[in-house]
């Protein structure tokens, strides 16, 4: 249902940035709880803009919960546990940085963990909805 592919940063000549993005292997796109893993360490790059997926995942992703920080992370964990998931390992998507970006390069300490605690909240929220999505698609 969602096929996420890779972005590179450029700097405002177009030339590739020293900013690097972890990148998404193609081999990893079936395994499912190592890339909400990844998502938990905020260290996997599902990012929108490099994003598309399936109608009928709107069914299980929307509406977005209030509390959630990056709805682009939602998305890819309801994919990952819908077990439909692709990962290209090219880049479709080249990002221009500027010096009026905004970035969360480090946060503190009680962030990260209130971070962590909105992450496990909507695990559980997404995992009801995906077993309702089921119930209505006739089970699975």
């Amino acid at each position: 249902m969602l096929v996420t592919g890779n972005m590179v940063a450029i700097d405002k000549r177009g030339n590739r940035s020293k900013k690097t993005f972890d990148r998404l292997q193609a081999k990893d796109s079936c395994n499912y709880m190592l890339n909400i893993s990844r998502i938990f360490g905020g260290k996997a790059s599902y990012y929108g803009c490099a994003m598309a997926f399936k109608r009928e995942l709107k069914e299980v992703i929307l509406t977005f919960p209030k509390y959630m920080e990056s709805y682009d992370t939602w998305i890819a964990m309801a994919a990952n546990l819908l077990k439909s998931n692709v990962h290209l390992e090219y880049t479709v998507l080249e990002h221009r940085l500027h010096g009026n970006n905004v970035t969360k390069s480090h946060r503190k300490l009680g962030k990260r963990l209130h971070s962590r605690i909105l992450f496990a909240r909507a695990l559980g929220e997404l995992s009801i909805r995906i077993i309702r999505y089921r119930i209505i698609q006739g089970g699975e």
